[in-house]
């Protein structure tokens, strides 16, 4: 079994990260057991920008995934370069627990955009519809929970 501590922003990647954590495990590889545990949610900028809010973050996932366990650190790029900031955090967090597994994934703008991506596959799921004439570019717009309600 892994036990997977996500840190993230967001409620909506509190409430559906444990479930996609899930759906790709049964995916990709059915044979092993996941435990999607609660995500810790954080304030982006404080997590990032606080020595010590993002030591006690990932201290606190490390201490709920154990010692087998994965720590997955969840964000938004905003206007940042997904690459590089992605990697600037994962040094920096490789340094504090060095002790597990950690991945960093940070979603070209927003999260949301994820959805607008699958809305094809999502079309009738929780009354989602989708019109194929309403395809957009997934990572052009700024209000991806707007497109997505709308």
């Amino acid at each position: 079994m892994i036990a997977v501590a996500a840190i993230v922003e967001g409620a909506g990647e509190v409430a559906a990260l444990p479930i996609l954590l899930r759906r790709i495990n049964a995916w990709r590889t059915p044979d092993v057991h996941l435990q999607a545990l609660p995500p810790i949610r954080v304030h982006r900028d404080r997590f990032l920008n606080r020595d010590d809010e993002f030591r006690r973050h990932l201290l606190l996932a490390a201490a709920k995934c154990g010692e087998s366990g994965w720590i997955l650190v969840l964000l938004d790029a905003d206007d940042a370069c997904p690459a590089e900031l992605g990697k600037q955090i994962l040094e920096r967090a490789t340094a504090y627990v060095p002790h597990r597994r950690v991945s960093v994934v940070l979603a070209n703008r927003e999260y949301e955009a994820w959805f607008i991506a699958a809305a094809e596959s999502l079309d009738g799921q929780r009354g989602f519809a989708f019109k194929p004439a309403e395809a957009i570019d997934a990572e052009g717009p700024r209000n991806a929970k707007g497109w997505i309600t709308a």
